[in-house]
C-alpha cells in the first residue's frame, strides 16, 4: 500500500489540490452570499427606521398643532365663562351690541 502511494503521490496531491480548490470557492460563494443578504437586511432595516422616525417627528407635529388647538380653546372657553361672571345681567337680558362684539372677537 505505501508502494502505492508513494508511486502515485503526484496524482494524489493534484486531486487533494482540486478538491480544496474547489472547496475554498464553494465557501467563498457561500460567505459571499451571506455578507449580501446580511447587507440586504441592513439596508431594508434603515429604511424602516427611517420611515418609523419619519412617522415619529409627523405625530410629534400633529400632537403639538393639537396641543396649541386645544389651549386656544380652553383660552377662549375661560374667556366665556369670565365673560358670563362678570357680567351679572348675563342670565336675564338680551345681549347688546357691545356684548356681542366682545363675544365675536373670543371666536377670532
Amino acid at each position: 500500500m505505501l508502494v502505492l502511494i508513494l508511486r502515485h503521490w503526484p496524482k494524489i496531491v493534484a486531486v487533494l489540490a482540486v478538491i480544496l480548490t474547489v472547496w475554498a470557492i464553494y465557501a467563498k460563494g457561500v460567505s459571499d452570499t451571506k455578507s449580501a443578504q446580511a447587507v440586504e437586511d441592513l439596508r431594508v432595516e434603515k429604511a424602516l427606521r427611517e420611515t418609523e422616525k419619519a412617522a415619529y417627528v409627523a405625530d410629534a407635529e400633529r400632537a403639538d398643532a393639537a396641543y396649541n388647538r386645544l389651549r386656544a380653546l380652553n383660552s377662549k372657553v375661560e374667556g366665556l365663562n369670565d365673560y358670563v361672571r362678570i357680567n351679572p345681567t348675563s342670565g336675564n337680558q338680551c345681549l347688546d351690541g357691545a356684548d356681542t362684539d366682545q363675544l365675536r372677537d373670543l371666536w377670532k
